[in-house]
């Protein structure tokens, strides 16, 4: 099997995990690993991005997110303190 079409059927393993699991955070890493080495950086980097809200990303990694208010001292504060008791 030529070098490309080895990455090419990872990148496809890769793809199939991610639809059993949207959440697989080995899987996405495996993926943007793969892209980078045959030279499509950008598009590694688009599909990392492709979840807009930045809180949602956590899931990947089988953690709990929560979008705050960031001008909101007390909102950050408290939802630090939950942050940091969940993970204790």
């Amino acid at each position: 099997m030529a070098g490309g079409n080895r990455f090419d059927a990872a990148l496809a393993t890769y793809d199939r995990a991610i639809a059993l699991d949207r959440n697989h955070a080995v899987a996405y890493v495996g993926r943007a690993r793969n892209l980078i080495l045959i030279g499509r950086a950008a598009e590694a980097l688009a599909r990392h991005a492709a979840e807009p809200d930045i809180y949602r990303r956590a899931a990947a990694y089988r953690m709990p997110g929560m979008a705050v208010d960031g001008m909101d001292l007390v909102a950050v504060i408290e939802a630090a303190n939950q942050a940091t008791a969940a993970v204790r």
